[in-house]
């Protein structure tokens, strides 16, 4: 269903419908990992180093670190695993927790091959039939990578392991090295110039010349960057006979708002960007197999989980040959790089435990937004009216007085949120742009901090998947000039009104401008937009490419009519009116959703406009004020001096 204000079909549905998959499954397969992984790598600890084993917590989330430090990874550590593999105590304990962690099986079946020559892999031998799914995903890599995890592939639907009939490489176009080059030759395998090119050729290696159709697809990239596609059909021999196959090679561009952590730009699309990429390949609900080799696997199941699975709703089951020489006599060989793995794929089952669990929470916050209705505010909009807010006293402290009058002000901008002033711009209050309003909008900072945040959540999938969209905060308004205020109030609102309800008398006119427009500033009196703690503010599309500035049909509908002075604008008006069309019933829940967000982080509304928001200034503590009911909160921000 879209909820933006320019279209409006469909009817409400449930929050719980707009979910791709449970989080808590995500979460429950994270959680249950680690425990497996805590207590294997506590036996693989008490073997080794006994003395460490008082360094480790209850919480598998603490550990990530100590076990990073503790076991090394191949850029080195406490342990020197050239030193450790040399007894055989430690041979059996890394064995044991590779095995226990499905890093490695102890048989083996026959060798696989290719252009007759036999290659160093094999798949296992108790290899469980996995049976139909959606498609085999083939992880891009280095070398003969791509080769041996395709031959991997056509080999379990050869047996009869996998039943499918599509085959999705996913790359990206990161240049090769000539020694990875050579390695892809020794293998018997086509060797080129990028990772995409290696997976065409591994394609053309193992099933002969294949004629290619170019295409591209959209990725789920905010920068809307496309996919290369290459689609191909082949036959091969099953056991059922022969089978045609078809193939499609992906070549993922770089996501172009990720960095790296020492924010630099990253040189190739990571395994999440490219099993992305095979989204628009994929039905939801259904199941592919990923294929890699020897100790990655885990590995890329578990990328799998985080993307098909939490993102795609696309459950996922993981195999691929192992090295033959990875075992042998009882040893394991490398074993640096068994632990490397290990401990890898642990951090990241850290990692995806707290996403899951951030997702579980974004969920349950999304809905009760949704659903919450606003209270009712007649009572609170008679009480700013007959009592007023104008006299609410500020903060006693001196000092700390001072300091929230001093704090600065800031360009929304500079903190990455939309906006452009309502009246830099043609509105339908005065008909046209006001000369000399300029288009940024500076508010406090402490308020700009707050948006920030507000976006940073807005980002999360449970919105996006609530909205149909990527949705962002846009502010139409922060700090007001007096001269600007003393126009409006004297001028400019009243004419709106009259143009809008040309049967209203001059004492009505003025009754409803002083609903919806404070009066110009005096020096201890000052307005709420006066204060740099008042915004306008609305929830719209991210567009992209992205502006802070207007864009025309972008709004999330909040059923408001631009240029309307009646109680419509009222931000409880949906609770008062039981709404029954279709964009009556997304106006309120988007309502809710907007209210119940901002005040989530310390807004109050304006009862007479609902996208009026405060914070820190005099009609913020009155609201607060009337809401606690009593006189306990005290105004934040003065005049703007």
């Amino acid at each position: 269903m879209s909820l933006v204000a320019s279209e409006r079909s469909d009817r409400y549905c449930p929050i719980s419908e707009t979910s791709s998959v449970s989080p808590e499954t995500v979460r429950n397969v994270a959680a249950a990992k680690l425990q497996l992984y805590e207590e294997t790598l506590h036996g693989l600890l008490n073997q080794q180093s006994p003395d460490q084993l008082s360094g480790l917590y209850d919480m598998p989330s603490y550990d990530a670190p100590f076990v990073h430090d503790t076991l090394g990874l191949r850029g080195g550590g406490i342990k020197d695993f050239s030193d450790i593999a040399k007894t055989s105590a430690d041979h059996t304990a890394i064995r044991n927790a590779a095995l226990k962690l499905g890093f490695l099986h102890k048989e083996l079946d026959k060798k696989l091959e290719h252009s007759g020559r036999q290659l160093d892999v094999a798949l296992p031998r108790d290899m469980q039939p996995i049976g139909g799914v959606s498609a085999i995903i083939v992880p891009g890599g280095a070398g003969a990578t791509n080769g041996i995890r395709l031959l991997g592939a056509l080999t379990a639907i050869q047996e009869g392991k996998i039943n499918t009939s599509e085959i999705i490489l996913t790359t990206c176009d990161r240049p090769t090295t000539e020694a990875e080059r050579e390695r892809a030759e020794a293998q018997g395998f086509k060797s080129d110039t990028t990772e995409f090119e290696l997976c065409l050729g591994a394609a053309a290696s193992l099933l002969g010349d294949i004629s290619w159709e170019e295409s591209t697809l959209p990725t789920p990239y905010e920068s809307n960057d496309l996919t290369k596609v290459h689609q191909g059909w082949a036959r091969i021999s099953t056991p059922h006979g022969t089978q045609i196959i078809s193939l499609s090679v992906l070549s993922a561009p770089i996501d172009s708002n990720r960095t790296m952590p020492d924010g630099s730009k990253p040189r190739r699309a990571n395994t999440q960007e490219t099993f992305r990429a095979a989204f628009p390949l994929l039905d939801e609900g259904g199941k592919v197999a990923i294929v890699s080799h020897d100790t990655w696997i885990p590995y890329q199941e578990l990328a799998g989980l985080d993307t098909f699975l939490l993102e795609n709703n696309t459950d996922v089951v993981a195999f691929g040959p192992q090295k033959t020489d990875r075992l042998a006599d009882g040893a394991i060989r490398q074993p640096e790089q068994v632990i490397d793995e290990i401990v890898k794929v642990y951090t990241y089952y850290v990692n995806l435990l707290v996403k899951a669990e951030t997702r579980i929470e974004n969920q349950r916050r999304t809905q009760q937004y949704a659903e919450t209705a606003i209270p009712d505010m007649t009572e609170l909009r008679d009480a700013k009216m007959r009592i007023g807010y104008r006299d609410i006293p500020f903060a006693a402290s001196s000092g700390l007085l001072h300091e929230l009058r001093q704090e600065p002000l800031v360009d929304l901008a500079s903190h990455g949120i939309a906006g452009q002033s309502y009246y830099s711009r043609r509105n339908a209050t005065t008909g046209a742009r006001v000369p000399g309003v300029n288009k940024s909008i500076y508010i406090r900072e402490s308020v700009a901090r707050k948006l920030a945040d507000i976006n940073t959540f807005l980002q999360s999938p449970e919105v996006t998947k609530f909205f149909g969209s990527a949705v962002e905060v846009y502010v139409e308004e922060g700090l007001r000039s007096t001269d600007m205020q003393s126009s409006l109030y004297h001028q400019l609102i009243p004419n709106s009104i009259r143009r809008h309800n040309s049967d209203l008398q001059e004492d009505d006119i003025y009754k409803r401008r002083d609903e919806i427009i404070a009066k110009p500033s005096t020096a201890d009196n000052p307005s709420p937009h006066a204060t740099g703690g008042a915004i306008d503010i609305r929830l719209r599309v991210k567009p992209s490419p992205w502006t802070p500035d207007f864009v025309a049909d972008s709004f999330i509908d909040m059923g408001h009519v631009d240029g309307d002075t009646g109680p419509r604008n009222n931000p409880d008006y949906f609770e008062q009116v039981t709404p029954l069309a279709d964009e009556d019933i997304t106006a309120q829940r988007n309502r809710r959703f907007l209210y119940n967000l901002l005040t989530a982080y310390g807004f109050t509304v304006n009862p007479h406009e609902w996208w009026h928001f405060d914070y820190g200034n005099q009609l913020w503590a009155f609201v607060q004020n009337y809401q606690l009911g009593e006189k306990a909160m005290q105004a934040l921000f003065g005049a703007v001096e």
